[in-house]
């Protein structure tokens, strides 16, 4: 049984064999089995089958002889041109291995580290001369120092810094002693940057200032008040924004050398209880309306304590 489509609907419909006219049951049109539908499918190609030889090209005659010298010749210019390379890139190196002594590194040193430079020291004949600003800090050479630097004893080297003070100006009085941190020898370390340091006050300094005040626009040190702190190598001198009155009945008027050290007043202080242990102490000098006396209190990173007075003519024999 064939199957072919309507020709109208496109419906499939059942070809007996030897019937040319077939009925569509769905839209009941009669369609011929020998006319072309277009829902018929195309014919099958034709098959047709194919004969040896039928499409194969037609070989080209040729020359045996010519064949050979193409090849002769190409293998010539293929040996001409391994001869070149082997000329341009050399023998090839043996295949036995060669022993390679390893050259050791060189040590590398160290770089060497340059030494700070030395600042330039002013000589201590220069400072009466120059006008020290509050925001100067000259570096001054003043040798003759009692003590290392590791044990500065300012109670010890007092003269040594008073003359430091002379040269600035002859008049010059000391105010105050400070140091901060200091052992309980009364010693303190220059090495470890401590604050030590003592102020002085000029008479002839403010007058000087008075009268260049009237001509000069701006007095760089119109307080006169100096500061003096030793350095490992040298002294620092500045200039204190607050200057220290000279009237006799206040708090601030000059101090005296005092008679006693500061370790003779630390171990005065332990005999009588009053010292409370820390590994570093700070101590002032000055003087009130009662006379000068030494401020013992707790000194740089310790634990606070009450202040300590003590007079520094505690031992005086008497």
């Amino acid at each position: 049984m064939a199957h072919i489509a309507c020709s109208r609907c496109g419906a499939p419909l059942e070809l007996e064999v030897g019937q040319s006219i077939v009925r569509c049951e769905f839209c009941g049109a009669e369609n011929e089995v020998g006319r072309s539908s277009p829902f018929a499918p195309p014919p099958p190609p034709a098959i047709y089958p194919l004969q040896p030889g039928a499409f194969l090209p037609a070989r080209a005659p040729g020359n045996p002889a010519i064949v050979g010298v193409a090849v002769v010749l190409v293998m010539f210019v293929l040996a001409i041109a391994g001869a070149v390379m082997f000329l341009l890139v050399g023998r090839p190196t043996s295949s036995v291995p060669v022993a390679v002594t390893a050259t050791p590194p060189k040590p590398v040193s160290p770089p060497t580290l340059r030494p700070p430079p030395t600042p330039r020291l002013m000589p201590l004949s220069a400072i009466h001369d120059i006008q020290i600003g509050i925001m100067d800090t000259p570096e001054v050479d003043v040798p003759g120092r009692i003590g290392a630097d590791k044990s500065f004893d300012p109670v010890a080297n007092w003269d040594w810094m008073q003359s430091i003070a002379n040269a600035w100006w002859d008049d010059a009085k000391p105010f105050e002693l400070h140091a901060d941190p200091l052992a309980t020898d009364g010693t303190a370390d220059l090495t470890g940057q401590p604050n030590v340091d003592m102020t002085f006050v000029s008479k002839k300094c403010r007058a000087a200032v008075s009268a260049r005040a009237q001509t000069a626009t701006t007095s760089r040190d119109s307080s006169c008040t100096l500061r003096v702190a030793p350095k490992p190598a040298w002294v620092e001198l500045a200039i204190e924004s607050i200057a220290a009155d000279f009237n006799a009945a206040s708090a601030s008027r000059p101090i005296g050398k005092p008679r006693c050290t500061l370790g003779q007043a630390f171990t005065a202080l332990d005999k009588q209880g009053r010292l409370t242990k820390r590994p570093r102490y700070s101590v002032r000098y000055e003087n009130n309306v009662f006379g000068s006396f030494f401020r013992i209190s707790n000194g740089q990173n310790t634990a606070s304590m009450p202040d300590l007075s003590i007079s520094p003519s505690f031992c005086i024999a008497k």
